[in-house]
């Protein structure tokens, strides 16, 4: 299956109105993708939005994102102990 027919079977199938975002989680950044600059507030939903709306692609770290739930949700961070999540997301919402 093509792309194009993915995207097809997709917007038919399921009835979706918007574009089809991709999320891939990978080891390095992309070197053909330019990264994201700034935080993502509150995190991933509003990189999605951003997506949508831009129709634009970037790498994304970490640091970009605010949702703890979007980076254990996608493999960029494990499960810590609650003080440890804590000391994180302080971090991330300065």
């Amino acid at each position: 299956m093509t792309r194009d027919e993915l995207i097809e079977t997709l917007k038919h199938d399921l009835e979706i109105q918007k574009e089809i975002v991709a999320l891939k989680a990978v080891k390095e950044p992309p070197k053909d993708t330019p990264p994201y600059e700034g935080q993502a507030i509150p995190g991933m939903c509003a990189l999605l939005g951003e997506i949508i709306q831009e129709g634009t692609a970037w790498y994304v770290t970490k640091e970009n994102v605010g949702c703890f739930m979007s980076l254990t949700g996608t493999g960029t961070c494990k499960n810590l102990p609650r003080d440890k999540y804590l000391e994180f997301m302080i971090g991330q919402n300065e």
